[in-house]
């Protein structure tokens, strides 16, 4: 996991408050009575390109929660999430061809979005995961965006391939959270399929099989067109990310772990540098590296079909007892344990 970052390092669009306005409607709850108090109007968060920080996001989720008296307002504003509120990115992933390209274009330009969370698609040969990274502290209403999040990714799934992924996913999805678990949870979980709490990373788990089924509206000349204009959006906002960021998605990559001096050439800059960044942001290349690593070997490991000696291959270890060292120094846990809690 990403060290922590200061909240004012990242900004949010203004359209996630805007589903709060019309979540808390329900209850009764005015505009004017949940954004005055924080010197917002409705208006206002409808002006094209208006972003919030991260504290203003918070106290809106805050003011929400406490209007309503419903702890669980993140399901609710899930349920509202729709493709169309991501502007040229919403274009760009809808008119994909598959779920396997639409995920890719979400990793590539969420960052237009927001940089306060990284996203990251891994693939093996019988599992894929959208890995969501957050990068700020969220405090009492991490919960709230967890769920906005999750129940949203559901919702615009639906919509996007026409297959309801609760009801027709079966046991291919499973949907890890860092949280704790709520006490009104079960009260949503049939929103959801399988949910595990409090785990190292929040994900989206599924059978790579996922990945291959069509979208009901892809049109090629649509999404290169939306991808130039995504492209634009992120040169506009000069969004580049967190050097560490940076090297995470590097890391990422198809190309398996890289050594420093590669991903320094990557990212145009000489290792020196590279490590000198670094080092005033309190972190060192090591310690990505071995993130990515541990990170990697949580998804190997879901795989049943591999075995702990495959695994430790695939990830660099001359042997399994040094990747078994290494993942008990990561985790706390032995890969075997690690593996076994997955079934629990």
């Amino acid at each position: 996991m990403l060290p922590m970052e200061q909240p004012d390092m990242h900004t949010f669009p203004a359209s996630q408050a805007l589903q709060v306005v019309e979540a808390v409607k329900q209850w009764g709850v005015a505009p004017e009575s949940l954004l005055g108090p924080l010197g917002l109007t409705e208006q206002v968060l409808l002006e094209p390109g208006h972003r919030l920080s991260v504290d203003t996001m918070m106290a809106v989720f805050r003011r929400g929660r406490a209007l309503t008296g419903e702890p669980g307002l993140g399901v609710y504003i899930g349920l509202r999430r729709r493709i169309s509120m991501y502007g040229f990115l919403g274009m760009a992933t809808m008119t994909a061809a598959n779920v396997r390209e639409a995920l890719e274009v979400v990793v590539e330009f969420s960052r237009s979005v927001s940089t306060a969370i990284s996203l990251t698609l891994r693939e093996s040969e019988r599992l894929a995961a959208l890995v969501v990274e957050q990068h700020v502290d969220l405090e009492d209403v991490a919960d709230v965006a967890a769920f906005a999040f999750f129940v949203g990714y559901m919702q615009i799934s639906a919509f996007l391939t026409g297959r309801d992924p609760v009801t027709e996913g079966g046991k291919e999805l499973t949907i890890d959270m860092e949280i704790p678990e709520p006490e009104y949870f079960s009260r949503f979980a049939h929103l959801l399929p399988r949910v595990r709490f409090e785990q190292p990373v929040g994900q989206v788990v599924m059978s790579s099989s996922i990945l291959d089924l069509p979208l009901l509206m892809p049109d090629r000349a649509a999404l290169n067109l939306a991808r130039r204009q995504c492209e634009e959006e992120l040169r506009v906002l000069n969004v580049q990310g967190t050097l560490a960021g940076q090297i995470r998605r590097v890391l990422a990559g198809p190309d398996g772990l890289r050594t420093v001096t590669e991903v320094a050439a990557n990212l145009h800059m000489s290792t020196r540098t590279l490590k000198r960044r670094l080092a005033a942001h309190g972190t060192t290349f090591t310690k990505l590296r071995e993130q990515e690593a541990c990170q990697r070997a949580m998804h190997l490991l879901r795989d049943p079909e591999l075995s702990l000696d495959d695994i430790a291959v695939r990830l660099g270890y001359s042997t399994l007892s040094n990747f078994a060292r290494a993942f008990q120094r990561w985790t706390a846990q032995t890969p075997a344990a690690y593996r076994r809690g997955l079934t629990s």
